[in-house]
């Protein structure tokens, strides 16, 4: 901050839901003309108090959601920890799926995530996983006047890194397990095996 006299820490920043709300995320996507490095994706967006049972699977047939396909939903703003994340195979499902999560909405206006879930993703011992490491980008006003006004951007990534890995091993059998789908922290401690075994859970 211009004029303080000890440095100023921040843990918010103005417009950060372009980057942490998962919709807003992959419209940024779209900006950048990267979506393609996401899995094949819709963003429905509905008013929750209009929706009622069966109005929501013909509004996705017009997205292309098909039958037989596996499907990742998730919420589109306010949500962490695998919150109100669910697999769904086909249409009906997907929709009955986001009807649920209607209901139980109390904002005027709601968004999902549809992704095509990854039926063959990489694996660690048979089952899923996730990369956590650190990153610093900053912001260069000194060497951004010269090169045509352009920001300048220095990305610093940290040597150590984590796995977290999921309890159980991957399978599409049965889709309501989050424990096999999920590697999030809030979801693997529900599991009775979480970080009983150390190569589970985290490495």
């Amino acid at each position: 901050r211009r004029g303080a006299q000890w440095p100023v820490l921040l843990n918010h920043f103005d417009n950060v839901r372009v980057l942490v709300h998962k919709s807003r995320l992959y419209e940024t996507l779209g900006l950048g003309q990267i979506q393609s490095l996401a899995p094949w994706t819709r963003v429905v967006r509905l008013v929750p108090k209009d929706v009622t049972p069966g109005s929501v699977e013909p509004h996705l047939r017009d997205l292309d959601i098909r039958d037989e396909v596996v499907y990742i939903v998730k919420p589109g703003e306010s949500s962490n920890r695998g919150f109100g994340i669910r697999l769904a195979r086909g249409v009906s499902e997907v929709a009955r799926t986001i009807e649920h999560a209607a209901q139980k909405s109390k904002r005027s206006e709601r968004s999902w995530i549809v992704q095509e879930y990854i039926a063959r993703p990489l694996l660690l011992r048979r089952r899923k996983f996730d990369v956590r490491c650190y990153a610093l980008l900053v912001f260069d006003s000194s060497t951004a006047a010269s090169r045509d006004g352009e920001s300048s951007f220095h990305a610093f990534l940290h040597k150590l890194a984590y796995l977290r890995t999921a309890a159980s091993e991957f399978s599409l059998a049965s889709l309501g397990d989050r424990i096999t789908h999920l590697t999030n922290d809030a979801v693997q401690k529900t599991g009775k095996d979480y970080l009983k075994d150390p190569n589970r859970n985290k490495l």
